[in-house]
């Protein structure tokens, strides 16, 4: 993985997918792609790294994010790698997902704020 941070506000970072991850296995054994929801939560799990320590950051104090939109534009297959390019936009984060040259798929995710319920639960 490559993780390249420009001023804290924008950022992009490389993943590459291996073969045996257990996604392609059922999906689809013949033509093998790594769905969707792999992509977005890799995405995610890399803002949180990133943002948690980066010390002074608006969005360090959230653990979650909510998906605002997304369109998926292209697949991944095994042993590609894909690339998150993510810039702050006020209050969200706009991203843009490629393998290669391909743009694999483009955003926005907003920072999750918990409810006064959802704090009660936890």
């Amino acid at each position: 993985m490559t993780v390249t941070a420009q001023k804290d506000k924008a950022g992009r970072l490389a993943v590459k997918i291996p073969a045996q991850h257990p996604a392609f296995f059922g999906h689809f054994p013949d033509n093998p792609l790594l769905p969707g929801v792999v992509v977005l939560d890799k995405l995610i799990q890399q803002l949180q790294a990133h943002y948690a320590a980066t010390a002074g950051s608006a969005y360090g104090c959230y653990s979650r994010f909510c998906l605002e939109s997304v369109k998926f534009l292209h697949s991944v297959g095994p042993n590609d790698e894909i690339s998150f390019h993510w810039e702050e936009q006020g209050a969200s984060l706009r991203f843009h997902i490629y393998c290669q040259t391909n743009r694999v798929a483009q955003g926005t995710l907003t920072p999750h704020t918990p409810q006064p319920s959802e704090q009660a639960a936890t």
